[in-house]
């Protein structure tokens, strides 16, 4: 099953770098997972992704989702910027 958007999971320890801390259990569109690799990113990268109904429990709206406008070594390259939340559009 195809879905339009994903959950980002890290494993949630000492060892999450801060690229992946930000995203943890954050919405992000797979299409812009799919750009970026999808987890793991980057060297030593534990996280993983879950679709928005697994992670819940069940079928939820999706309101804001987190922009991924780098990979991790685009972001680590040019100082680390936040990444941004965006909200969709309600028609």
């Amino acid at each position: 099953m195809s879905y339009e958007y994903m959950v980002w999971r890290t494993i949630e320890d000492t060892g999450v770098c801060g690229y992946c801390a930000v995203l943890n259990h954050r919405i992000v569109r797979a299409s812009e997972m799919a750009t970026l690799g999808y987890p793991p990113c980057h060297a030593r990268c534990r996280c993983y992704e879950v679709s928005v109904e697994e992670n819940y429990g069940e079928v939820k709206p999706v309101i804001y989702y987190h922009r991924l406008p780098y990979e991790y070594e685009t972001w680590d390259r040019i100082g680390k910027p936040s990444l941004r939340t965006a909200r969709i559009p309600i028609k």
